[in-house]
């Protein structure tokens, strides 16, 4: 889906080719005063791309090298990073929004930071990176996580999807209030879907 810049001026986009059989993606950002489009990224295949809060920066996953991988983009300098190396699937990445930065201090982050979802033999694990390289695995103190799909507004928590019932094979979405540190622990789930046999997924922040 088209993505706003933070200062509305701007959106950034993926584009394929129908006609291709094999995956091809790119991204752009189209500038709305001009409508003049700068491609960021010319190998193939990019997804979820997300600007970061100041919007200097985007991430986006990408498997141009093989496993998807999180990369950053400078919009400004035109630089590109990983901040891991691509030895394991890495998806879905998003930036901490402002309100968070507090809950770094004790870890020494000034940085900007976002997280995403890397997976090791199918087994997930919650990532935090910054756009300095830094990077750190978030404690999770509870079970069957199958991914981080967002932050919560005030920058305080993640939206997760969890197989509330392994034996059902269904997802249900929860908050995951963080401590300082960014400990996630089960005392500070809270579950906002519960259907059974029923795979709840995708959710996203009305206006």
């Amino acid at each position: 889906d088209p993505k706003w810049s933070p200062d509305g001026k701007q959106i950034v986009v993926c584009i394929g080719n129908r006609e291709i059989e094999t995956k091809i993606c790119d991204i752009f950002v189209i500038d709305l005063a001009s409508g003049e489009a700068t491609q960021v990224t010319d190998f193939g295949y990019a997804i979820c791309p997300e600007w970061s809060p100041d919007g200097e920066k985007l991430a986006f996953s990408s498997d141009f090298e093989g496993n998807p991988t999180v990369y950053i983009a400078n919009l400004a300098g035109e630089e590109l990073f990983a901040p891991e190396p691509g030895d394991r699937w890495q998806l879905c990445p998003h930036w901490m929004p402002d309100g968070g930065k507090d809950l770094l201090i004790l870890m020494g982050i000034t940085d900007r930071v976002l997280i995403y979802t890397a997976y090791r033999a199918d087994v997930p694990s919650i990532m935090l990176a910054t756009d300095a390289g830094r990077r750190e695995k978030i404690p999770t103190h509870f079970h069957n996580l199958t991914e981080a799909t967002s932050w919560t507004l005030d920058g305080r928590g993640l939206i997760i999807e969890r197989l509330d019932n392994p034996s059902l094979t269904s997802t249900d979405i929860y908050i995951a209030q963080l401590h300082i540190n960014l400990v996630l622990t089960e005392e500070n789930l809270i579950q906002l879907t519960d259907t059974e046999g029923v795979d709840e997924t995708d959710s996203t922040w009305g206006p």
